[in-house]
């Protein structure tokens, strides 16, 4: 018996990556196929007569493991030598990487890297690793306010004195907007307004012009604070416009006040410098406890009363409506001028604006209303008085007739009805004015 043994003198062949290998390609571009190939010490490609078995890594670099389906962290591919004379054994495998085609997210490109992490009968050399860039196709998502319009109350409640004024992702239109991102979405706000009664920093808490917001990466929403500032002014409702703006790479590197690109548009509006802006309009509601009290008031004690006394010698007298604070709306008050004559020698009686002589003591002056007869005791008296945006009084003045007649003292008597845009005060609503005789005996 006779045995021969051949000893294997050759070298094993290397292991490398094709120089051929894809480095980038688009999200939905083919799959990157990376071949690694065993070749001689020249670099050309060469058989084994063994079984070789390489080891592979996959690494992310910022690409994530959603970007690729079924991502393997680690892969290996065999060479199987051949079996027969005339059947080559391969020379070359292949990796194919299945990356997302479409996530309809943007993000910035993304990398990952195919390394040969070890061998078996054979050795590596060459190309050792090939990385890849994912090229996003996604375009930018777009960024809206929740709503076009909200209300804010200075009264605290649902929508006082502070609210949450929503914005978000714009969905339902992903073949020109992403509906997700990887990258962290930053806004800027600015107030604006064309109502002359309202001011930044009076009626709501400060807010800065570039005020930032950001939407964080693989969020879809947030909210920015408003706060109504308490002024204490019963005013008519106001109006302004919060808007929101993005500004890309280019603008912001021109903007001092923009330290963050957005990777976003608001392309509702446009404004140069910016990639536009979108609008919701605030209205803001007064607090309806701001309303202040009306009541009898005397300009020459400069107290509110519910007495005057005036000689019938003085020729007139003049009393106030008076507010407990200034409105920023005009105030109406009605008022009530009591006319008992009925048995009542101590009632004053009106007249005409011309009525200038007994038995009329003091005449009818503008705004008042007079209706029956004058000379009979069936008559009635009411009138109104407004008291402008902006005051706190209205002032009345009646003219007294002297007549130089000796008569007892005599009253006014008014009262204050249901005011509008303020409230009627607790006390000193009635005022009793006294004209005291100074006539003859």
């Amino acid at each position: 018996e006779f045995a021969l043994t051949i000893t294997d003198d050759d070298d094993e062949v290397n292991v490398q990556f094709a120089a051929s290998n894809p480095t980038t390609g688009a999200e939905n571009a083919t799959d990157p196929a990376f071949v690694i190939e065993l070749v001689d010490a020249s670099g050309n490609q060469k058989e084994s007569g063994k079984e070789v078995v390489v080891n592979w890594g996959n690494r992310l670099g910022t690409a994530e493991a959603i970007d690729i389906n079924s991502y393997a962290e680690d892969g290996s591919v065999t060479f199987t030598p051949r079996t027969g004379s005339s059947t080559a054994a391969p020379v070359t495998q292949t990796v194919t990487i299945d990356v997302v085609d479409n996530d309809a997210t943007f993000e910035t490109n993304e990398t990952f890297t195919i390394s040969v992490l070890s061998t078996t009968n054979s050795s590596v050399v060459g190309t050792q690793e090939n990385e890849y860039i994912i090229r996003n196709i996604d375009p930018l998502p777009k960024v809206e306010f929740v709503s076009s319009t909200y209300t804010l109350s200075e009264a605290a409640g649902d929508n006082g004195p502070t609210i949450d004024v929503g914005y978000r992702i714009k969905t339902g239109d992903a073949a020109n907007y992403a509906e997700l991102t990887e990258e962290d979405i930053t806004v800027y706000f600015k107030v604006s307004s064309s109502d002359d009664n309202f001011g930044n920093g009076n009626d709501i808490s400060t807010l800065a012009d570039y005020t930032a917001g950001t939407i964080t990466a693989n969020s879809t929403d947030n909210t920015i604070t408003l706060t109504a500032t308490a002024d204490g002014l019963d005013e008519a409702n106001e109006s302004f416009n919060l808007n929101m703006y993005t500004y890309n790479a280019d603008q912001t590197l021109s903007n001092a006040d923009v330290p963050t690109q957005s990777y976003a548009v608001t392309d509702q509006n446009s404004e140069s410098g910016s990639q536009g802006y979108d609008q919701t309009v605030i209205t803001l509601v007064s607090d309806p406890n701001d309303k202040p009290d009306v009541s009898f008031y005397n300009p020459l004690t400069s107290s509110v009363t519910s007495a005057i006394s005036v000689l019938e010698s003085a020729g007139t007298v003049t009393f106030s409506l008076k507010l407990s604070s200034v409105s920023q709306k005009t105030v109406t008050v009605p008022y009530t001028l009591t006319l008992d004559y009925d048995n009542d020698n101590k009632t004053a009686r009106i007249g005409s604006a011309s009525n200038n002589e007994y038995p009329y003591d003091y005449r009818k002056w503008d705004g008042l209303t007079i209706v029956g007869d004058l000379s009979s005791n069936s008559v009635t008296a009411t009138g109104t008085v407004d008291i402008a945006a902006g005051q706190d009084q209205a002032d009345i003045t009646i003219t007294i007739n002297n007549d130089r007649n000796y008569e007892f003292d005599e009253t006014i008597n008014l009262s204050i009805g249901s005011p509008t845009h303020a409230n009627k005060a607790s006390d000193n609503t009635e005022l009793v004015i006294t004209i005291s005789n100074d006539g003859e005996e």
